[in-house]
Order: structure tokens, then sequence, then C-alpha cells
């Protein structure tokens, strides 16, 4: 796998050159995960009241780079999880192939998790040869 990063990474790296220009600016807390988060517990589930921990947060013109750590930390390969964090965050845009794409290279640019962690936790993935069967099982949509 590592000796592929290089080819993979070249491979995609031209679609962020246009977002990575764009003068809008997004505040990215880049570290959601249960640790950082409060709920209350309320009569269907439960309810978000609070997000700690904004030591990682950076202003970003890529909205999705706030998707990688919920997809790869919380849902662990659980599309109803990685689906229902989009739905709660307002995500409008296509849950599609690009997306997984998008947020794999995102994750890679920038520590979104220990990759041999995220192999060993996420099901189906310990034995994967390529970066492109990973992108389905990391952020399953």
């Amino acid at each position: 796998l590592l000796a592929s990063l290089p080819d993979y990474l070249k491979h995609h790296l031209s679609r962020l050159d246009s977002q990575l220009d764009s003068p809008q600016l997004c505040l990215i807390h880049t570290d959601l995960h249960p640790g950082n988060l409060m709920v209350n517990k309320v009569s269907n589930g439960y309810q978000l009241t609070g997000i700690f921990d904004f030591g990682d947060a950076l202003a970003c013109p890529v909205p999705e780079f706030e998707f990688t750590s919920p997809a790869l930390l919380l849902a662990l390969g659980e599309p109803a999880l990685l689906h229902a964090f989009l739905d709660g965050y307002g995500y409008l845009g296509p849950r599609s192939k690009q997306l997984q794409e998008h947020m794999m290279i995102l994750s890679l640019l920038r520590h979104t998790g220990d990759i041999n962690y995220l192999l060993q936790h996420v099901p189906n993935c310990k034995d994967e040869v390529s970066w492109q069967a990973l992108e389905a099982k990391f952020f399953p949509l």
C-alpha cells in the first residue's frame, strides 16, 4: 500500500487546486469523535449539546475535510452512520465515488487517524492492497 501512495496522491491532487485557491473559508474542527462531543439523552435517541477541543481547528476552503474524521473514527465502515452524520451536518452535495475519493485524499494529506489502526478496526480493510478499495470501505456511501 505504501509503495503506491505517491502515484495515488499525484493522480488526485489536481482536483484540489481550484478549491485551495478559493477565498471562501470555513471553520473546520478536524477532530470530531466521541471524546470531543457532548450529548444529552432524549426520548428518541441523543441530541448533540456541545463540542470540545478546538485545538486542531483551522480555516479551510474545503468544507468536506470536516467529514474525514467522523467517517474514519465514528462510522468505522458503517454507511448508515456516515449518512446520519452527513444528514446532521446538512450536507446537500452528491454522495458519490468522487466524494469518497475526495475524503480519502483530504485524510491522507493531513493526518486523520493512524492508518494501521484504521486498517485493523474498519471491517474488511486489513488485507486491502489498493487505496481505491479503501476509499469505499473508509467512506461508505
